[in-house]
C-alpha cells in the first residue's frame, strides 16, 4: 500500500490538496490497483488555523511583560519567557537546571513546600504567594508567584502554569 499527498485540479480548475492510497489487489484473476483520493482542504484549513493560532500563543508568552514558566511535576521548567529570564538573571538553560526551590529565598521555602504538598496532594489547584527569590546576581527580588496546575484525568498533577510579577521597586518604596 502507498500513500501521498499532491495537489490535485478541479474541475472549475482550481488546485485542492488530495491524498491518496494505492493497493495491489486482485480483481477478475488479473492484478489491479485500487486507488481512494481524499479532499484534505478542511484538514489543511484546521491544521494552518493551528498553526497560526499556537504562533499568536508562543508570541503572546514570548513577549508579555509577565514572567511566566511551564514546569512539570518534579518542579522542572520545561519553557519561560523573556520577562522572567529578565526577572531572575537566568538563562533558559539555567532554569531548566533549577528547581523554584533552589532559587527560593531560604525564608520563604517552608512557606513554599507546605503549598506544593497541598497541590500534590489534590487539595488545592492554585496559590498566589508574595515570596522571594534569589537572582543569579544574589540579590532578592519579591514576586508575586500565580500558580496554577494542570492535571491528568486520575488528578495528578502534570504540568504547572507560574506567572512572576517583580514587585521589588514598590517593596523598595
Amino acid at each position: 500500500s502507498i500513500t501521498y499527498e499532491f495537489d490535485g485540479i478541479k474541475r472549475d480548475g482550481t488546485a485542492i490538496p488530495v491524498q491518496t492510497f494505492a493497493q495491489r489487489i486482485s480483481w477478475e484473476g488479473d492484478v489491479a490497483i485500487q486507488r481512494t483520493f481524499v479532499d484534505l482542504t478542511e484538514r489543511k484549513r484546521a491544521e494552518t488555523a493551528l498553526f497560526e493560532s499556537d504562533e499568536k500563543l508562543r508570541t503572546a508568552f514570548e513577549n508579555t511583560g509577565i514572567g511566566m514558566s511551564i514546569r512539570n511535576s518534579s518542579d522542572r521548567t520545561i519553557i519561560t519567557n523573556n520577562a522572567l529570564r529578565k526577572i531572575l538573571g537566568y538563562s533558559q538553560e539555567e532554569l531548566e537546571a533549577l528547581r523554584l526551590r533552589d532559587i527560593t529565598h531560604p525564608d520563604d521555602r517552608e512557606e513554599n513546600q507546605r503549598f506544593r504538598e497541598k497541590l500534590l496532594a489534590g487539595e488545592i489547584d492554585s496559590y498566589q504567594v508574595t515570596k522571594r527569590f534569589i537572582r543569579k546576581d544574589g540579590g532578592p527580588i519579591w514576586v508575586i508567584n500565580d500558580l496554577s496546575t494542570i492535571r491528568d484525568d486520575q488528578g495528578k498533577v502534570v504540568f504547572s502554569i507560574n506567572l512572576f510579577q517583580d514587585l521589588t521597586e514598590r517593596k523598595r518604596t
